[in-house]
């Protein structure tokens, strides 16, 4: 396990003073290792993330935020069978794990900031019907 991903785990597992020590260690690490790569599962996919990223810390404060397109996506698959979706500042695919059900759905993610670009098409990339608009 990388550096970067343990610290996050503990970061999200911990409270009280530990969180603070744990946060001081992410800090840092930002910081010293210019903002270094973790893995940690988002809507059921492990994907790639820096380790500043703030979701994780979001869906462990609030375990219904950002449900919605979940929820959208289980209608239009009983309805259609399958998905086709445009993702418009894509960030790390996050969405696209929110939405993803079968490999019959089909994504266009368009991520302009090469960053988050990168990592995008490195969650995604095994995906034949995946595809980077940048």
């Amino acid at each position: 396990m990388e550096i970067a991903t343990l610290v996050y785990k503990q970061y999200l597992a911990s409270r009280g003073i530990r969180r603070r020590v744990w946060s001081f260690v992410r800090k840092a690490l930002i910081k010293l290792l210019s903002d270094p790569t973790c893995s940690l599962p988002i809507h059921g996919k492990h994907l790639k993330l820096p380790l500043s990223h703030s979701l994780p810390g979001y869906l462990k404060q609030f375990p219904f935020y950002d449900r919605l397109p979940q929820r959208f996506s289980e209608y239009i698959h009983q309805k259609q069978g399958h998905l086709n979706c445009i993702d418009v500042g894509a960030n790390i695919g996050d969405t696209i794990a929110s939405f993803y059900k079968e490999d019959t759905d089909t994504f266009i993610a368009i991520e302009p900031n090469p960053k988050f670009s990168k990592l995008l098409s490195e969650n995604w990339g095994w995906n034949k019907k995946y595809h980077s608009g940048f």
